[in-house]
């Protein structure tokens, strides 16, 4: 069993610990505002990707569309009836096999390309007016429940080094005589 002492230091430690943790969902909540950027904020163009792959993942069953532009990737999450629209524009019968491998396209003879991406996501992505990629923003739902609970569990932890601070060791001894 502990001491009064060394459960009273522990408190400290664990109280400054839980308050780090606090202050790092309150930073992962204000982060997470950060991928939800409305349309008018994201970035635009028009030039043709040098190639453009489209990835079936083996552990969560999605597949990406990722088009390389200017040696950057931008990469989204496809559903599978895009992809027989981009079947029919790019007029590739390699699309009807990207079940079993991932596939590279390099030949856009005659297509237009339109998106929007910010960092590596890519938003929204039109090619020859078809839409292949439909921009959707992304709920804050996640981002405000983290910040709610990041600023109750950093309030709490404060108010207990407020506690720990002006009352001491007083605390303790009363609490340990029941």
């Amino acid at each position: 069993m502990l001491s009064k002492e060394n459960y009273y230091y522990r408190r400290w430690f664990l109280s400054i610990l839980f308050l780090c943790s606090g202050m790092w969902l309150i930073y992962t909540g204000f982060s997470a505002f950060g991928y939800s950027k409305t349309k008018d904020k994201l970035e635009k163009g028009s030039e043709k990707p040098s190639i453009l792959i489209i990835e079936k993942s083996s552990e969560t069953k999605n597949i990406f569309l990722i088009i390389n532009i200017k040696s950057k990737n931008y990469s989204a999450v496809i559903e599978k009836q895009n992809i027989e629209v981009l079947n029919k524009i790019l007029e590739s019968k390699e699309l009807e096999s990207y079940k079993n491998k991932n596939l590279r396209i390099n030949k856009f003879k005659g297509l237009s390309f339109e998106y929007s991406f910010w960092k590596d996501k890519l938003y929204e992505l039109k090619i020859n007016g078809h839409t292949i990629i439909k921009y959707d923003k992304p709920s804050n739902t996640i981002a405000i429940i983290i910040l709610i609970i990041g600023i109750l569990w950093t309030s709490f932890q404060v108010w207990i080094i407020y506690t720990l601070s002006t009352k001491g060791m007083k605390i303790y001894n009363d609490s340990l005589k029941k």
